[in-house]
């Protein structure tokens, strides 16, 4: 006999759910983490992807979650981590290697993880659906998806 987790990765969709915070820090968090709950009641497997704080809820996938910059006093490394995340992209791309993904769903990722999780997804053939983002409207995300 299968165990839930098979029969669940068997019938319903992994879904990797991204965003900057795994607490809830304000409405978009507290939006993140209902979706999360919402499509688990639903029989589908959700992994959550964010940046390590010490804030964060506990999960099993929290050995994926890089490294965040500090906004309130950023170093020169996390500047230039605020437009491109290399740590973001090589820890999501780890995670892609380990688990089945079918979906991803985006909430608030630019700063913290940034447009660079974008290419694993893309490279997987991965569908993302994206929640609210005006961000994309910003010049270095502009320059990244034109290059």
């Amino acid at each position: 006999m299968q165990s839930v987790d098979a029969l669940a990765r068997e019938r319903w969709p992994g879904i990797v759910n991204i965003s900057h915070h795994h607490f809830v820090a304000g409405g978009s968090d507290r939006m993140f983490l209902d979706t999360a709950e919402v499509l688990e009641a639903q029989g589908h497997r959700v992994i959550p992807f964010c940046a390590a704080d010490s804030r964060n809820a506990e999960t099993p996938w929290q050995s994926y979650f890089p490294s965040g910059i500090d906004p309130a006093r950023p170093s020169l490394t996390d500047i230039r981590r605020f437009v491109y995340s290399g740590p973001a992209r090589r820890s999501l791309q780890r995670l892609l290697a380990d688990e089945p993904v079918d979906l991803a769903h985006l909430h608030i990722y630019y700063g913290k993880l940034t447009a660079s999780i974008l290419k694993p997804l893309r490279e997987r053939g991965i569908p993302i659906v994206l929640v609210k983002s005006i961000n994309f409207l910003n010049p270095p995300y502009l320059c990244i998806f034109r290059y």
